[in-house]
């Protein structure tokens, strides 16, 4: 620190202080060429001049016509720190604003008024050093305040000043550097913001444009996400991304994004919120906490997109897309995962970016929204199939094309219907369980040769057990009873009491009833006992496949089908099912259409066959659905290897078509039915 002298300085102290403030200088030049922030400057700046200085406290200040004078860092003691009256420090500032349009440094004593102005006072206990440091930027002025104590001499006054003055230069060099980074960072930004609006405009496709704006969007932003959504009035689609080529739309965020999106649309107000969301409206309020949890973004910014109408002025003339009218098209979704996102520094590039992406996206739906534009397309290239060049293929290939239709309009083909069926015997039963009942003994296997009467199943029917025991049981008490009651009727008959043997008699009546009653309970339930053994139905061949495993203790119903027996040494015939929208080119045909057909048995060789019979109603078949049973005869002589339930694909032949017709009619039927209808 400088020290004051009384007398006659020691040179030798004079050359060391000399030394530390060049040495301190040449750190803050140092310190000056780097791209060290404003506030991390300033405070090396004021903490090392009060260092060398030995002052108490330091100010820098800053003037325009905008602002007016404000401080841009203080240090120290100042008069922040002191007790003053109210209109002191309105005082102060006037003796800034005096010093600061100067262009040397002046003093003021401490507690005096300026000389030949006496509304200038220096209200405080130090001596006041203001230097001012020059215009940067046209309106806009610095100065520096030092708050020394009061007891040095003039000649160490003018050496402050003087430090003053070099410190001024320095900061001025600092000033002009940032100012020009900020500059060169503004022409960056605008670049970027150039080249957003060149590339958005190139393109009329909606999602090239979205997925241009997503990924140009968040470098011009800095955010760390950003999304494009599209909105129709119903619902809100995200069209892009940053950083994603492809979005599912089913994701629990992109979900909650799109509704989030679609409340601020709705709305038509931009939502820009930094933590947390209790001023918002509970609906709003809600969908942000969700999207909130998915998304974990700190700061969240959802502008509405609207289409530029030129034909109103006051949406031309508008400078904040919340100022906006009409129903929006879209929205732009910025996220940051922090807080400190100053709103005002980006107002600008929001509304530049937002106006030309809804600019964009308004032209490119506009532009897809026009009827058969890929027709008006290939029609405006017209020119190009008329040229000398390329006139005889045109013609070539017109007259191919003219050619081609006559032969499918006009030419006559066969006109087949294809359709699935299946091999069965003619003579086939199926055998069907008679009562309730758990299946327990299984007495054949497949492909087994069984008799006409012959066993195969056997059941088990606990309740049925139960009863025809209880019956039993009843019965043979009532024998008993009936005994009795014949030998007692003895006894007093023998006796000659008339009225006990009566009495007897009239027992033994009701007890006879019973016997019968029960006797035909009996016999009834001995019948159903007997229905728990299935018998083959005809002399045949067990088809069923593996009815050991399948059957084995399997619980069954009455009418249940439980086997199939069929006799393969019989007549065969073909099941066919035709699809109801195929029957009536069916019907239309001769009343026995004859048919090609291949089994899989044998798919390298064609048979033939005719339809000899054809349901008059279409039904439901398992594995077939919907359709109408046809049986088609065929020379079994000639047939495929034969077994139960072999798959076959035929062909009805049902006369001749059109060329067209016959190979496009399923096409056109699909088209009249699902598109035209």
């Amino acid at each position: 620190m400088i020290e004051q002298p009384t007398s006659h300085p020691d040179p030798a102290q004079l050359e060391a202080a000399r030394r530390r403030i060049q040495d301190f200088l040449a750190e803050l030049k140092s310190l000056a060429k780097t791209e060290t922030d404003q506030k991390q400057f300033l405070n090396q700046l004021l903490a090392r001049t009060l260092e060398t200085t030995a002052a108490s406290g330091a100010i820098i200040w800053q003037h325009d016509a905008e602002h007016g004078l404000k401080k841009l860092a203080e240090l120290g003691s100042t008069i922040s720190e002191m007790e003053l009256q109210p209109g002191d420090f309105e005082s102060h500032e006037r003796v800034v604003l005096t010093a600061i349009s100067k262009t040397q440094g002046i003093t003021f004593e401490p507690n005096t008024r300026a000389a030949g102005d006496s509304s200038l006072v220096n209200a405080t206990p130090y001596l006041l050093l203001i230097h001012p440091l020059g215009e940067l930027v046209a309106g806009r002025r610095y100065a520096i305040e030092l708050f020394q104590r009061p007891d040095i001499n003039e000649a160490a006054r003018t050496g402050y000043l003087r430090f003053l003055n070099e410190v001024g230069e320095v900061f001025l060099g600092w000033c002009a550097r940032s100012e020009l980074r900020k500059r060169q960072a503004d022409d960056e930004k605008s670049q970027r913001v150039l080249a957003f609006i060149r590339d958005v405009h190139g393109s009329l496709n909606p999602r090239e444009i979205s997925y241009i704006a997503a990924n140009d969007g968040r470098t011009i932003f800095d955010c760390d996400r950003m999304s494009v959504l599209s909105f129709n009035s119903r619902r809100t689609r995200a069209l892009a991304v940053s950083g994603q080529d492809d979005i599912d739309n089913r994701s629990n965020v992109i979900q909650k994004q799109q509704r989030l999106a679609s409340l601020v649309c709705r709305g038509g107000q931009t939502l820009w919120l930094a933590g947390q969301s209790e001023t918002l409206p509970r609906g709003l309020q809600r969908a942000v906490d969700d999207y909130q949890n998915e998304a974990h973004a700190r700061t969240l910014a959802i502008i509405p997109l609207f289409p530029a109408s030129h034909s109103d002025a006051e949406t031309e003339a508008a400078t904040d897309t919340s100022d906006r009218v009409g129903e929006p098209i879209g929205a732009m979704v910025l996220e940051w995962f922090t807080l400190d996102v100053p709103r005002h520094e980006r107002r600008y590039e929001l509304d530049v970016v937002a106006d030309n992406l809804a600019r964009a996206l308004y032209n490119a739906q506009s532009h897809h929204s026009i009827f058969l534009l890929p027709l008006w397309k290939l029609i405006g290239k017209w020119k190009w199939l008329v040229r000398a060049r390329t006139l005889p293929r045109t013609v070539t290939a017109l007259v191919a094309i003219l050619v081609l239709a006559a032969l499918l309009v006009f030419y006559p083909y066969p006109f087949d219907v294809r359709v699935d069926g299946q091999l069965q015997p003619v003579d086939q039963h199926n055998v069907y369980a008679n009562v309730d009942g758990v299946i327990k003994n299984v007495l054949i296997h497949h492909g087994q040769e069984v008799a006409q009467g012959e066993l195969l199943l056997e059941l088990e029917n606990d309740d049925l057990e139960l009863k025809l025991a209880s019956a039993k049981g009843q019965l043979a008490e009532i024998d008993q009873d009936i005994r009795t009651t014949e030998a007692a009727a003895l006894m007093t008959n023998d006796s000659g009491d008339r009225e006990g043997t009566d009495e007897a008699e009239m027992r033994l009546e009701r007890l006879r009833q019973r016997q019968d009653s029960l006797r035909r309970d009996v016999e009834l339930l001995n019948q159903m006992a007997e229905k728990l053994k299935i018998y083959s139905p005809i002399d045949g061949t067990v088809v069923s496949w593996d009815p050991q495993r399948q059957l084995s203790d399997r619980p069954v119903s009455r009418q249940d089908l439980v086997l199939v027996i069929a006799d393969v040494g019989s007549q065969w015939e073909m099941e066919l099912y035709i699809p109801e929208r195929k029957y009536g080119h069916v019907q239309r045909a001769d009343d026995q259409p004859e048919i090609t057909f291949f089994a899989v048995t044998d798919p390298q060789h064609k048979f033939r066959g005719k339809i000899s019979s054809m349901e008059g109603h279409a039904s439901e078949h398992q594995s077939f659905g919907t359709s109408v049973r046809a049986v088609a005869e065929f020379d079994q002589d000639t047939a495929p290897e034969l077994y139960v339930g072999a798959a076959v694909t035929a062909k009805i032949h049902c006369g001749t078509s059109s060329v067209g017709y016959a190979w496009f009619h399923e096409l056109l039927e699909f088209v009249q039915s699902r598109l035209l209808f």
